[in-house]
């Protein structure tokens, strides 16, 4: 990010892959322990990720980050710096941060070297605002919903009914196949099906006499 009037020269972006959600850690320096600290503060509000995904850094990759990546139980995983067909959604995010800076500085008109007061001046907007309060760093509990409980039910129920018609077609497919296999006559009709059927009229001399019917099931 470059100078400023204090100490803080960099940013440490951490994106979570499934929501999207970005959080900015202002940094003196690009070490293991801002790294650490960042991570350790990650969790203990959003829970630990089972895998961590950054370049080759040796702010990342040392034996600090390896030790705490074995005690969380999580695993680490490298990437080539600048490698947008890799970490092309961190560096969309990196270039995003750097346009949404440039343009605030602009607007409210002052120094480049004071990126610090006016990044931690900004309210970034998260999916997880419903559940995590921002200004009081604690959980928000949800009430319970009957409603919700009643549609889960009803998925579940629907999913079932699902995977037993799709069963059944597969066992009659599975059936068919095996009389083609052994050379048997496929009955090509359903019921309510019209049908040609022949028979012996003992009435005009045993000659044949086809009818449409339609075909009823046995009852």
């Amino acid at each position: 990010m470059g100078e400023s009037y204090g100490q803080s020269k960099y940013l440490l972006v951490l994106k979570d892959h499934a929501t999207h959600y970005c959080e900015l850690v202002v940094a003196d320096t690009a070490d293991s322990s801002v790294v650490t600290e960042a991570l350790l503060d990650w969790h203990s509000r959003f829970g630990i990720p089972p895998e961590w995904v950054s370049d080759n850094g040796t702010h990342f990759k040392n034996e600090v980050v390896a030790e705490l990546c074995r005690r969380l139980k999580s695993k680490q995983s490298f990437t080539l710096a600048y490698s947008p067909w890799i970490n092309g959604s961190v560096v969309r995010a990196n270039r995003d941060i750097l346009q949404v800076m440039r343009a605030m500085i602009l607007e409210y008109k002052i120094s480049y070297k004071d990126w610090v007061g006016l990044f931690t001046g900004l309210q970034c907007p998260t999916p997880l605002k419903e559940f995590y309060l921002l200004e009081t760093g604690e959980l928000q509990t949800v009430p319970d919903s009957d409603a919700i409980d009643e549609f889960l039910e009803k998925l579940r129920s629907s999913i079932h009914d699902m995977h037993k018609d799709v069963e059944d077609q597969r066992e009659k497919q599975r059936l068919l196949n095996k009389k083609r296999q052994r050379g048997e006559n496929l009955v090509n009709f359903a019921v309510g099906d019209f049908v040609l059927r022949s028979r012996v009229d003992e009435k005009r001399g045993n000659k044949l006499q086809v009818t449409n019917r339609t075909f009823m099931p046995h009852v």
